[in-house]
């Protein structure tokens, strides 16, 4: 279990195409999905919080950062989730992400690790030319984006603007929806231990003397499978399939 002070928020594509060929798609692999990555995290108001977020052409909240303090309750809310079904607003998802979830009137904290999954299964249909401007500015508010596409019809030209860098790390694929537990592991990993992106150093000072230069370098702690330790990414996992509907 990853252990550290982290807001997560996890964005759900709730769009008609998740549910086209089975409803299993969402309510066992995608509520699935989001059960195990809530249950990787010690859930706390003073370790980890977690909230989620469902998009199709309409946003709904299903619950905020601050409203659930423990693992169990977090689990019940998200296995009562419904799927309301639309098209796809990857662009407005993001937005309203930044600013209305991770915002400190719905429990978001300053000085944790910030970590936005997003699961898809295709493309953005609707404010299509908004996607790559909005996720630019989720980045820069310091929120770390890890993407999940589902289905060989994502395009990896679609998700690779959306995803922090490296994009090895943060941009993952699964043929099939019942396949995303095979990537749990490495995500949680991969999220759990890093350092929050608004105090993170990106450059190595260096100070100088008039006959010594002394040059400091700030390391990013890592994380092994076993062992969860430091702060926490955000990640938005969003799963859009494109099937026999146009969505």
């Amino acid at each position: 279990m990853c252990r550290q002070r982290s807001d997560v928020v996890i964005v759900l594509d709730q769009s008609t195409s998740i549910v086209a060929e089975d409803y299993d798609n969402w309510f066992e692999f995608m509520l699935g999905f989001a059960v195990n990555i809530s249950r990787a995290f010690e859930v706390g108001p003073h370790a980890t919080q977690i909230g989620l977020l469902k998009f199709s052409d309409q946003i709904d909240v299903g619950f905020y950062l601050d409203e659930h303090s423990n693992n169990t309750a977090v689990v019940d809310a998200i296995l009562v989730l419904d799927i309301d079904g639309g098209d796809t607003n990857i662009a407005e998802a993001l937005e309203r992400t930044r600013n209305e979830m991770f915002s400190p009137k719905h429990g978001a904290r300053s000085n944790v690790s910030r970590i936005l999954f997003l699961i898809t299964d295709g493309s953005p249909t609707v404010d299509t030319h908004r996607t790559v401007p909005e996720a630019s500015t989720t980045k820069d508010a310091g929120i770390e984006i890890f993407v999940v596409g589902v289905t060989s019809q994502v395009r990896r030209s679609v998700l690779e603007p959306i995803a922090s860098v490296p994009l090895d790390t943060h941009m993952y694929f699964v043929d099939t929806f019942d396949r995303l537990g095979s990537i749990l592991r490495t995500l949680v990993n991969v999220s759990c231990g890093t350092t929050p992106l608004s105090t993170a150093s990106t450059t190595t000072p260096t100070t100088t003397t008039s006959t010594t230069t002394t040059t400091t370098t700030t390391t990013v702690p890592t994380t092994t499978p076993s062992e969860f330790t430091s702060a926490v990414e955000v990640v938005v996992v969003v799963v859009k399939r494109l099937g026999a509907y146009s969505c």
